[in-house]
């Protein structure tokens, strides 16, 4: 499990406003550090509206936790995670859910994937 591959990305793009560092722009050279690397079977995104975010308990004690830039934050990990351009992406909508309800999307896709059962594939790399 890694969510820190277009998690970077993402947060780095959205972070854009504030650098004036025109590379921060390119997702190519966001995403340059981890070519080569194993890439994931699935990248399960979880998604849910800013709105049910912002009223959960203790928001915005994080530093990136602000309304207006998670907004931001959340359109850069759609343009990064295309579920068209990449197969093993999978967007779940889990707005208004439970964690029991959230397990039981994660583990139908798990499934769906026969991501459960032992395989003999060799690993993919990112490229």
């Amino acid at each position: 499990m890694d969510r820190y591959i277009y998690s970077g990305i993402a947060y780095s793009l959205a972070k854009l406003e504030t650098s004036s560092l025109p590379e921060m722009a390119s997702v190519e050279w966001l995403y340059a550090p981890d070519r080569g690397l194993p890439k994931p079977d699935v990248t399960i995104f979880l998604t849910l509206d800013i709105a049910e975010m912002a009223a959960r308990k203790s928001w915005g004690e994080e530093r990136y936790e602000q309304t207006k830039f998670q907004e931001v934050v959340k359109r850069c990990f759609l343009k990064v995670l295309d579920p068209h351009a990449d197969p093993s992406v999978v967007i779940v909508d889990v707005n208004k859910l439970g964690i029991d309800e959230v397990a039981l999307k994660i583990w139908t896709v798990v499934e769906e994937r026969q991501l459960h059962q032992q395989t003999e594939v060799p690993l993919a790399r990112l490229s």
